[in-house]
């Protein structure tokens, strides 16, 4: 653990010095079960310095709460882990297989999360509906086209892109790559940041 710790944050870690309440947890952990999975670290600061939990049976029973509030609530393992007497709390939590989504129950609305690159992102209705339309076809099918593997790639080191910068890197055309790019989404490799004119997507998921 030690060594992930020093790589810093990424796509499947996150650090929190300090449990900043259930709802924030709650989201994090959504994310990472409907992307590609991750720990969420407690007791280590932004920069990857271990700092410590001053109670870590409290920050259990925060995490405990955390949990309820993830429907429905994905596979997860605590692990505690102690360096030079400081106490950190490693949640493991595993990715759906399935192409199910969980939600964050937020009091009046159900949120729905994903993890993108270092960030934790809350995704609008417009977007919600798309997605969870498209997981209905959930298929497998993209991973058989080479140019689903070149553009999640390509994806994946920038964060997100445009619909016609995609298309631009694959030589294609706008509607070809929107048919790739709604079969990637399908099977949970992307997830749209925006609809619209400005369409533009994000990796969740590598292959």
């Amino acid at each position: 653990m030690k060594a992930r710790i020093r790589g810093g944050e990424s796509a499947s870690l996150e650090f929190k010095s300090v449990p900043p309440g259930e709802t924030k947890l709650a989201r994090v952990i959504a994310s990472f079960a409907n992307s590609s999975g991750g720990d969420l670290v407690l007791g280590v600061d932004d920069l990857g310095r271990i700092v410590g939990l001053e109670d870590p049976v409290a920050a259990r029973r925060v995490l405990e709460r955390a949990l309820a509030l993830v429907d429905p609530r994905p596979e997860t393992r605590l692990e505690p882990y102690v360096h030079e007497l400081k106490d950190v709390l490693v949640l493991e939590v595993q990715a759906f297989e399935d192409g199910s989504l969980c939600h964050v129950d937020e009091g009046e609305e159900q949120v729905l999360c994903f993890r993108v690159g270092k960030e934790t992102r809350r995704v609008g209705r417009d977007v919600e509906k798309l997605v969870l339309n498209l997981r209905r076809r959930f298929a497998g099918k993209s991973a058989r086209i080479p140019e689903a593997k070149r553009l999640v790639a390509w994806l994946w080191e920038r964060g997100e892109a445009p619909e016609s910068a995609c298309a631009h890197h694959l030589n294609w055309s706008k509607h070809r790559l929107r048919k790739l790019a709604e079969a990637l989404v399908a099977d949970g490799f992307l997830v749209p940041a925006r609809l619209g004119e400005g369409r533009a997507y994000q990796v969740i998921r590598r292959f």
